[in-house]
């Protein structure tokens, strides 16, 4: 017989103590199995348990409803006289993370919706296919997210944007080879784009429409780049 911890994909060391199914919610509420746990400063196991208590957890929707879950956790005390933590909880790190509310990968979908479509959209869709949540709280998600490591590309595209259509702008860095964005600069200024360059060597070739300020920044920034208009920028020159 599956176990349907299994079937949830949750971690093997949770046991299933109940479920509770109503029209919109699957609430499954969970007991951890091991016997001990490690202090998060120190690392010393302990078996000693002091309390318990309840987390309760947002997760993927299953069969078309909302999933919650009801983890009892213990508090142990750790037996490391020179720690200076005396009681701690035991961590779930294969389904979350300290305080979160919500599982690892439910706060991963939310965050791929607020990138895709921000806030406010993410949040009504994400209602819909079972992730109740607000635009706020998916705002923070994307804040809390680690920026991934971009590599200085071989061909640069340098354009600008608006932070504030008519008041503000700045900088957008594309990679042409991928078509992904690099890096965003606070102003049109060419010391701006020359420091960005500096710090970044290896750029070969640089499309850019015919700012001066670009042409300036990549000249000093880059002197050995080739650069380039883009077919749009030509176009619309013409």
């Amino acid at each position: 017989m599956i176990q349907p911890t299994l079937f949830l994909d949750l971690p093997t060391h949770l046991r299933l103590e109940q479920i509770e199914i109503t029209s919109n919610m699957l609430t499954v509420s969970l007991a951890v199995e091991t016997s001990e746990a490690a202090c998060p400063l120190c690392q010393h196991r302990s078996h000693r348990i002091h309390s318990h208590y309840t987390r309760t957890l947002a997760d993927l929707p299953c069969a078309a409803k909302a999933l919650r879950l009801l983890v009892l956790v213990r508090r142990f005390f750790c037996e490391n006289e020179a720690c200076v933590r005396k009681i701690f909880a035991e961590r779930l790190p294969e389904l979350t993370s300290v305080y979160a509310r919500r599982t690892t990968r439910s706060k991963e979908r939310l965050a791929e919706l607020g990138f895709g479509l921000g806030g406010k959209a993410a949040a009504a869709l994400g209602t819909f296919l079972g992730l109740p949540s607000n635009r706020m709280t998916i705002l923070r998600i994307l804040r809390q997210m680690t920026a991934p490591v971009v590599h200085t590309p071989k061909m640069l595209g340098v354009d600008d944007f608006a932070f504030h259509r008519g008041k503000t702008y700045g900088t957008i860095l594309i990679n042409l080879e991928d078509g992904s964005p690099v890096d965003l600069l606070p102003d049109r200024q060419a010391t701006t784009l020359t420091a960005w360059l500096k710090t970044h060597p290896g750029v070969q070739l640089i499309s850019r429409d015919r700012a001066g300020e670009f042409a300036r920044g990549a000249k000093e920034g880059a002197p050995d780049a080739l650069q380039t208009a883009d077919r749009f920028h030509v176009g619309r020159g013409r």
